[in-house]
């Protein structure tokens, strides 16, 4: 129910740019935490799977690091919408937006992989990053705020738990920060 809220909300709010500005404000606070948790530099090479139809993380990434940003999302309208954002707020020159499966992606690229909180398939996902990511990407998972995780489809912890150690979480309730050592992630 609050991705589908969240997708006809972003639809809307690109009718009327100046308000993109306003709804940016939320994911400000948050991405700079998850860049100083990420250590994110301009070295970086950014992918945010499911950037929405408009794409702040990846337009506060990139503005705020320096570092390109690859963003991807399966629907087609959200792409379209999402190019044009990107290309009037001047950073379609740092920022590429394209369609695709973030189940079916080669990841690895990447130095840091972001994954939004309302991508599906989740585990599935999530599977393909811990298989194919190169060593030593950091991957940082959006989590739904606390009093709405009912909501979600829940992140099964145990399904990263032989792979997995969480790594200098400082905003553990808003995010996780994993790293891929070898071919687990740790």
């Amino acid at each position: 129910m609050i991705p589908l809220l969240t997708i006809w909300l972003e639809r809307m709010l690109a009718i009327y740019p100046p308000l993109i500005g306003i709804y940016a404000l939320y994911y400000k606070g948050l991405v700079k935490k998850e860049v100083h948790m990420g250590h994110i530099s301009p070295g970086d090479k950014v992918l945010c799977i499911g950037g929405g139809p408009l794409p702040c993380t990846a337009m506060e990434i990139a503005r705020t690091t320096g570092a390109k940003v690859d963003v991807v999302d399966i629907c087609p309208i959200a792409v379209g919408i999402s190019r044009k954002i990107v290309k009037h707020r001047g950073l379609d020159q740092q920022i590429t937006i394209r369609l695709a499966r973030g189940e079916e992606l080669n990841c690895s690229d990447y130095t840091v992989i972001h994954v939004a909180r309302q991508v599906q398939p989740r585990h599935e996902i999530l599977a393909n990053i811990r298989q194919n990511a190169r060593r030593g990407a950091r991957i940082i998972l959006r989590l739904p705020h606390q009093s709405l995780r009912l909501l979600y489809d829940t992140l099964d912890r145990r399904c990263w738990h032989m792979d997995c150690l969480l790594a200098n979480n400082n905003c553990e309730e808003t995010s996780l920060l994993l790293v891929k050592q070898g071919g687990s992630l740790v």
